[in-house]
């Protein structure tokens, strides 16, 4: 929401997302909050390999730093302040590498806190991005709250509870063509899933 917190592989960057046992949202920019809790596990293995695939020039020639597409675009990390009981369960599924720009696969967002999800996208809904696309997150809350996706301070008093598709179910993508029938790099035409809805819930 506030900008992210991204950690370099190669020429590429990853998002780190941050879910807390306690259910707090973590502000990326916030080095003292950061400061106060540890890093108890996170969804992918060390030594997990990350792909990066090129850019090309007009030529077909690949750029040397310019990545197109990488097989992974989030670190989910479970943090903890010492010393604090646990309010939620937190989810670390490992989630499948993408073979490639054209496939992605539904993240496990289940004891994320809520503002840690997604973004506001320009028209003022919240999305996620998955590789060169995005999908909808449509929040519905247990106490019948409507949640406001620019309310920051709302948002983050809620967490994730479930989603309404599985993790790991694949999103199909395909791209728009120009007069000439050439793929455009990131112009996505289709996509398998439009949206995903989030039960979310106040931590107890």
């Amino acid at each position: 929401m506030a900008g992210d917190r991204r950690d370099a592989y190669g020429d590429a960057n990853v998002r780190i997302v941050f879910v807390s046992s306690d259910g707090t949202y973590l502000d990326p920019g916030n080095n003292e909050q950061l400061a106060e809790y540890v890093v108890t596990g996170q969804n992918l293995a060390p030594n997990t390999e990350i792909k990066l695939t090129y850019a090309k020039d007009p030529d077909g020639g690949e750029y040397s730093n310019l990545v197109d597409v990488a097989n992974y675009n989030d670190i989910v990390l479970a943090v903890e302040k010492p010393g604090q009981s646990k309010a939620i369960d937190v989810n670390l599924t490992p989630i499948l590498p993408s073979p490639d720009k054209y496939v992605r696969y539904v993240k496990d967002y289940v004891g994320m806190n809520v503002a840690s999800a997604g973004y506001v996208s320009m028209a003022g809904d919240y999305r996620d991005y998955y590789g060169k696309g995005n999908v909808k997150l449509e929040l519905v809350s247990d106490d019948g709250s409507y949640i406001d996706p620019s309310d920051i301070e709302m948002m983050s008093q809620y967490v994730v509870t479930g989603q309404s598709i599985e993790p790991n179910t694949e999103i199909s993508m395909t791209f728009g063509t120009d007069s000439e029938g050439k793929e455009y790099d990131s112009l996505v035409a289709t996509q398998s899933v439009q949206s995903i809805t989030l039960n979310v819930a106040k931590p107890r």
